[in-house]
């Protein structure tokens, strides 16, 4: 299972990988979750979003073109997904996902859309 092997390494990053997975399908509810070899990809019939899991955190990549990076989406440092996939954030916590996050997955969705 490619999902179970990329916990092999990160068991304590499930719960919270859990919930933004609830998150996403809660605000985008026709999104599929496909988990590649070193990548998890968030698609509607593209991929608008990608999820590294590390040890200590999820680094959710994001296609938000030339937009600029600020305190909490930088420059994507993800392995795996397509070169589009230009900025990320750092999630370790479910109180991270707020109103900005979910502007910011809304407008890399209506990019790739």
């Amino acid at each position: 299972n490619l999902l179970d092997a990329q916990f092999a390494k990160a068991a304590e990053m499930k719960p919270l990988f859990e919930e933004f997975i609830a998150f996403v399908k809660a605000k985008f509810p026709n999104t599929t979750v496909l988990p590649k070899k070193t990548y998890v990809s968030i698609l509607e019939n593209r991929e608008f979003a990608a999820v590294n899991i590390k040890p200590k955190e999820l680094r959710i990549g994001l296609d938000l073109g030339d937009r600029p990076f600020d305190d909490r989406i930088e420059k994507a440092k993800l392995t795996g997904p397509m070169p589009r996939i230009s900025h990320m954030f750092v999630l370790t916590g479910a109180k991270q996902l707020d109103d900005s996050i979910v502007e910011a997955m809304k407008e890399s969705h209506s990019r790739c859309h």
